[in-house]
């Protein structure tokens, strides 16, 4: 073997063969002559320096001077990243400047308020006072872009997350400046205090959760500036020794990979060594010497980067490319030099300062619109993760802690400067600023091109990380690493207690290309499926670990318990074997939790001045268990439908959440659209009217245009400051329209819809093992449906087109119509959810068509599922999809805009652009309102669908009113309460505080569910009549007693006389801006048309229609209460203190509970002497003619005529024979007596005592066990014999809630709702 010319070729020196004549002499000469080059170094010494800084050599923040800290905060073993954890954290460095020209730079980690600058050791800060606010400090803060010393003022633009501010020091001049992203900002401060002793130490103050990281010249400059040394002398000696022996382990690498390529094996004799052998010898020499300079951070950044960087080229055989990092590439075997020479602790602390190096670099913001530095950094770490074992350790130790592999799949956007080169304010466009919306979208998409490449060398990046070829008997694949670590990361974003949840614009783009990745990897595996179905069994076979997430059929635990001859069956299991549950997490004392193993707390002791350092216990950062991952390669299935189930969690918690924010940022742009049309349509108006009168009238004065002048003034500032902000607002929605939330991952978030609903559709079929489908399967149902359905598009208006979603919403429309009601979901937030995104569903034109689309079955049953009774269930949010299928037909009064009305809107101006995102709330969550400001479909094949089973089943429909009237009972009396509380209140003190705004919230909620309850109860009257007037049905007479007097008495108490409603509308109070007369009015009488729709004609004969006869005789109707609709009320008007109102004192009215007649609270002395209350006159009137845009002059019309219709026959009603007051019923004096009570022979009307029966089985009067009620003529109403012998009566009762039913017989001792009718005093009170 040729030593010399080995040698030759690694040190580029020529070399003798009697130097090298043999092994021995060889690794002798390679010795001495490493020992020769590395020590001829002669380090230049800067004299001055010593009298320029004073302190440590190794530059960073101090943590043993107690002066130095005034807060708590966090703070990394390098001791130069902080985070702040109080109020106001200040830090300074263990080094001064004292003379000459020095600088230091600060990463931002955050856009919040920090103070960067110097201060002086006689500088005192406080949790109030930080740097740049004391005599001898200076400080800036971008976040307000204010300099700081004594005084303030304006200096340079805001500071975003990822910018590199360079602070500069001139003790010669007295001056400094700043540089942020190399770019100059210009002197900051030019006046110094001087005075003896006065240095200045770097310093910085944070607020509470911002954080950067600062270099004092430890690290290279990202942008140095010409003139300014750093704080830190750079490592001369291990720099000039770096480059000597990185060039010869290069060297080396390159010919071990040209040997693996091009030679051949050749028979080595026992005696020699090999060529492969000499050159791990001679590495292992050369790594020795090289260690410490690899664990350097300055080395790593200054020479190691570039020696990878030049190795990340091609190589080309005769066959194939050799990508850089594969086996045969230069920095393969670079690499792999490198963990075989190296402990494992040390090539971990290299390749960490490696990793940081660049993680650091990628997230700084981008100063072109290239995305050069990044698309770099993405290729440097595409080919080290091409090396098998730096792979799997990224993967294992370093990718999924503190989101380091999620910012590398972030696209930031650019500079606010950069982004300002592509969209000028010329070119930018809304609907208030106008423009060329083509030209601005063009823009858009330019924006989008400039991103491709780097999101292409992301997505292939994670193409690499997904690697499932490089398994083994001994380690596991790269793909499968991957799955586990991406599940511990998404549990941990799930977490309460994990600090480090990832930011939702970091989250949504991370989610995106997963699912990009799977995407693709579905495709190649099934091209024919366009969707991918995760496989039930993995639910509850242990394959994946769900942590403490709950099952839609409840605990797994449970379902474990309860179903396990199910699951033994399904996995084949033999019966007694256990069923193994997945292992759950241990959760971690939550204080030490937030500490992560590479942060130390720094604080303040007691105020002694002392500081402690606590260290991380735990050996992990997760809240999960480190459970030792299995051998081998995963299946390539299982791992696609891995990826797809933890992106549902992580969609779920954290990328939804920038979805949101989107939304929100269009909705501003909405609404600043409208103040500008309406800025420029006041302004066109006035100047036009002005113009005018100016024409007419002769000697218009000078004064006269000075004012013309000063009005248009006026109008341009007021619209320029809208449109500026317009203007900065669709800049940034450019950068969501092109990339953040553009098409393509538009289209992605629809295929993730698609996944989950074919998954839990085939789940579905599984039987009761559909119990086991994790609860975010159902929970993220309407969140996908918000997003694909509203959130997901950028232009305002109230529908999409989702033509191309066609197939995916009749999917979705499939499985919600047909799960509404299914018995196996048991968890209150996914039946919340079904509700939720049926709602999402039926806010859209398309999805109401799709629910009609679906099968006779599947409408049926939600349509069951809807008319179940308002029990034990969350039956308002039902109850408002009912409504969506009657809001805007022909025949609901009033009801065909979901928008509060205005008196003073017009109805050719009205706003167009109110976008679906505002019924959510700001935290994201569903409001159940969504449908209250979406445009009306109404269904009338559900309306008939409807009306068929409210016909068809008696039993089903009777039990279904009778909840409904017992909540609309109910939320009406709640919120006559409060108002009630309200008045008495305010009557008592006018000077008195206004009540808690969460009993307004509350009261504002009563209301809204009446008005949704009256306008369901209207929906019925007209699609089903014959359930109130046909005779024939046993119970039309009760409800429709039961509708009459509802209805009257909610007239009674919102029109006259003047009451505790009218009271509280003209306190004109913000957190009841729903609460009108028109909303409560036109449900009222929408109902009361409805009902007497075939009874509007004049007739002459002496008998009163049904309807008309409820109507009159109730005691609480009287025609003003109508006539106060309209504006003018002509009748007499009936004090209520005069009428009978039960069998209390009228006077105590107020004080007595309408349900259970028990007075509530003992009145004032006051009070009981008063005889009635004296109410001022009201101050807002009310007139449904004032509300052109939501009535028309044919229902005013039939208001009129409905009025004269009952006036014509009240007075036919005052000519008959009244009944004596001894016949009339002692319950409710509004009906006469028809029925007998035995044993006892009291008497009643039939309503009052069936409604009493339903929660009491004794007399109301003497309280007899009651064991039946007769009709006077001997017909039996009610029997039952003595308690605990049940006696069965016949009658047609629901027994439970499901949506089947039967009529079958019932023991006394169930309600009887079908035959209940409520008491005058149930709602008169």
């Amino acid at each position: 073997m040729d030593y010399s010319r080995i040698l030759t070729n690694i040190f580029n020196t020529t070399f003798t063969k009697d130097e090298t004549k043999d092994f021995v002499s060889c690794i002798e000469v390679v010795k001495k002559h490493l020992d020769e080059r590395l020590e001829n170094f002669q380090e230049k010494i800067d004299e001055n320096r010593e009298n320029e800084i004073v302190g440590a050599k190794t530059v960073v923040w101090d943590v043993e001077d107690s002066e130095n800290i005034s807060n708590l905060v966090r703070i990394s073993k390098d001791r130069l990243s902080i985070l702040s954890q109080s109020a106001f954290s200040t830090l300074k460095a263990n080094a001064t400047i004292i003379a000459g020209k020095y600088m230091y730079e600060v990463q931002l980690k955050s856009k919040g308020v920090m103070q960067i600058g110097f201060c002086s050791s006689k500088c005192k800060f406080t949790q109030d006072t930080g740097v740049g606010d004391t005599k001898f400090s200076y400080g800036l803060d971008g976040s307000k872009k204010r300099l700081w010393h004594v005084y303030t003022k304006n200096y340079g633009p805001y500071w975003r997350s990822g910018d590199i501010f360079g602070v500069c020091l001139d003790m010669e001049n007295r001056t400094i400046e700043y540089h942020r992203n190399g770019v100059p900002l210009g002197v900051a401060f030019d006046d110094l205090e001087r005075g003896p002793g006065i240095s200045l130490f770097p310093a910085v103050s944070l607020a509470f959760n911002d954080s950067l990281t600062a270099n004092f010249g430890g690290s290279p400059f990202r942008y140095p500036v010409n003139g300014y040394k750093p704080i830190q002398l750079p490592p001369l000696k291990l720099l000039y020794q770096a480059d000597i022996l990185l060039e010869y382990l290069v060297n080396i690498a390159r010919l071990i990979s040209s040997n693996s390529i091009h030679q051949k094996e050749k028979v080595v004799a026992k005696t020699e060594i090999s060529t492969d052998s000499l050159y791990m010898l001679i590495s292992s020499i050369i790594v020795e010497k090289m260690i410490p300079m690899l664990i350097n951070s300055y080395v790593v950044e200054d020479r190691v980067v570039k020696i990878i960087k030049s190795l990340c080229v091609l190589k080309s055989t005769s066959n194939s490319l050799i990508q850089p990092g594969e086996p045969g590439s230069t920095l393969e075997a670079f690499l792999s030099l490198l963990w075989t020479h190296m402990e494992d602790f040390e090539i971990k602390i290299f390749l960490k300062r490696l990793l940081n190096y660049l993680s650091n670099t990628f997230k700084e913001t981008p100063t072109d619109l290239e995305y050069e530095n990044q698309r770099k950094i993405i290729v440097i770490l595409t080919c080290l993760c091409n090396h098998t074992q730096t792979r799997k350790y990224f993967l294992e130790r370093k990718f999924f802690k503190k989101n380091c592999l999620a910012l590398f799949l972030y696209i930031k956007p650019p500079d606010e400067s950069t982004l300002e080169l592509l969209l000028s304010d010329e070119i930018i466009w809304t609907e208030g600023l106008g423009g060329d919306k083509q030209t601005y979208l063009d823009a858009c998409e330019k924006l989008k091109s400039y991103t491709s490449i780097l999101y292409f060398l992301q997505k292939k990046l994670i193409l690499t990380l997904l690697n499932n070829n490089d398994g083994s008997d001994d380690t596991p694949s790269s793909r499968k690493i991957f799955m586990n670590r991406f599940r511990t990361f998404t549990l941990d974003n799930l977490s309460v207690s994990f600090n480090t949840t990832t930011q939702p614009a970091i989250g949504l783009s991370l989610l995106c290309l997963l699912l990009d990745v799977a995407k693709q990897l579905h495709d190649e595996e099934n091209p024919e499926k366009e969707y991918l179905v995760v496989n039930h069994r993995y639910f509850y076979d242990n394959s994946f670990n769900y942590g403490h997430i709950d099952r839609v059929g409840g605990v797994l635990s449970h379902l474990t318990r309860v179903f396990k001859k199910e699951l033994t069956d399904e996995l084949g299991l033999d019966e007694n074997e256990p069923i193994q549950q997945q292992q759950q997490p241990v959760e971690q004392n939550n204080f030490l939790q937030d500490i992560y193993s590479t942060m130390f707390l720094v604080g303040n002791n007691n105020g002694t001045g002392s500081y402690s350092i606590v260290r991380n216990p735990f050996n992990t950062q997760s809240s999960q268990i480190d459970v030792p991952i299995a051998p081998g390669n995963i299946d390539n299935h299982k791992s696609i439908c891995e990826i797809i189930d933890c992106s549902i969690m992580f969609y779920h918690s954290v990328a939804y959440k920038y979805v949101v924010m989107i939304a929100d940022l269009r909705d501003s742009i909405s609404h600043l659209s409208n103040i500008l049309m309406e800025t420029k349509n006041c302004r066109d108006e006035v100047i036009k009217n002005l113009e005018e009168y100016k024409n007419s009238v002769e000697g218009f004065s000078s004064s006269h245009d000075e004012i013309l002048r000063e009005l248009s003034e006026k109008f341009c500032e007021r619209k320029n400051i809208f449109a500026k902000r317009s203007i900065e607002l669709a800049r940034k929605q450019a950068w969501y329209r092109s990339v953040a939330l553009g098409t393509q991952r538009r289209n992605l978030l629809c295929w993730l819809t698609g996944c989950v609903f074919k998954t839990i559709a085939e789940a579905s079929t599984t039987g009761i093992l559909f119990s086991f489908v994790p609860e975010h399967y159902v929970t993220i149902l309407p969140l996908l449906l918000d997003t694909i359905l509203d959130f997901s598009f950028h232009d305002s208006g109230l529908q999409h087109n989702l033509s191309e979603c066609q197939d995916l919403i009749d999917m979705s429309a499939e499985f919600l119509s047909s799960h509404l009601a299914d018995s196996r979901v048991i968890i209150a937030s996914c039946k919340d959810a079904l509700i939720q995104a049926l709602g999402t569903l039926t806010c859209h034109e398309i999805g109401v068509k799709a629910l009609e689309n679906c099968s006779e079955e599947s409408q049926l049953m939600l349509v069951r599922a809807l008319l179940r009774r308002y029990e034990n269930r969350a039956w308002g949010q039902s109850n408002w999809i009912m409504l969506r299928f009657w809001l805007g037909e022909n025949a609901a009064f009033a009801y065909r805009d979901p928008r509060q009305p205005c008196i003073f809107q017009d109805s050719s101006q009205m706003t167009v652009t109110l976008p679906l995102a505002r019924g959510r709330q700001k935290n994201s969550a569903h409001t159940g309102l969504l449908h209250l400001i979406a445009p009306p479909y109404p269904s009338k094949h559900f309306q008939r669908l409807i009306c068929q089973v409210l016909i068809d089943d008696e039993p089903y429909s009777t039990g279904f009113l009778n909840s409904l009237l017992t909540q609309l009972n109910w939320a009406f009396s709640e919120f006559i309460h409060i108002l009630q509380d309200i008045e008495n209140l305010l009557q008592r003190d006018s000077q008195a505080p206004l009540p808690d705004p969460r009993q307004l919230k509350i009261c504002s909620m009563c209301f809204d569910l009446t008005i949704s309850l009256m306008r369901a109860l209207e929906m019925i009257v007209n699609i089903a009549p014959e359930i109130f007037k046909d005779s024939s049905r046993p119970n039309s007479d009760n409800l429709l007693g039961r509708v009459s007097q509802l209805v009257i008495q909610v007239l009674s108490r919102v029109t006259v006389p003047p009451s505790c409603f009218q009271f509280v509308i003209d306190l004109c109070l913000p957190d009841l801006i729903s609460v009108t007369h028109f909303a409560i009015l036109t449900a009222s009488l929408g109902i009361l048309l409805g009902l007497m729709s075939d009874e509007l004609e004049f007739e002459t004969l002496a008998r009163l229609p049904k309807v008309s006869r409820h109507i009159l005789t109730d005691s609480s109707f009287q025609i003003a209460c109508l006539e106060f609709a309209l504006g003018e009320i002509k009748s007499t008007v009936h004090i209520p203190a005069d009428q009978p109102r039960g069998n209390f004192d009228p006077k105590l009215n107020r004080f007595v509970d309408p349900i259970t007649n028990e007075i509530r609270r003992t009145p004032s002395h006051r009070l009981l002497n008063e005889r009635t209350m004296k109410h001022d006159p009201p101050i807002l009137k009310f007139n449904l003619g004032d509300y052109l845009t939501h009535v028309s002059n044919e229902e005013i019309e039939r208001v009129k005529k409905m009025i004269e219709v009952l006036q014509m026959r009240q007075s036919l009603l005052s000519e008959t024979t009244l009944v004596s007051e001894d016949a009339l019923c002692t319950i409710c004096y509004a009906r006469q007596n028809d029925v007998i009570f035995d044993p006892c022979s009291h008497q009643s009307c039939h309503s009052c005592i069936i409604q009493h029966l339903m929660s009491v089985k004794t007399c109301f009067y003497c309280k007899t066990f009651i064991t039946s009620v007769k009709k006077l003529d001997g017909t039996v109403l009610y029997t039952n014999e003595a308690p605990n012998s049940p006696q069965r009566v016949f009658l047609n009762v629901q027994t439970d809630d499901s949506i089947n039913s039967e009529n079958y017989e019932t023991t006394s001792t169930r309600s009887h709702e079908t035959m209940t009718s409520v008491n005058n005093e149930d709602i008169s009170n």
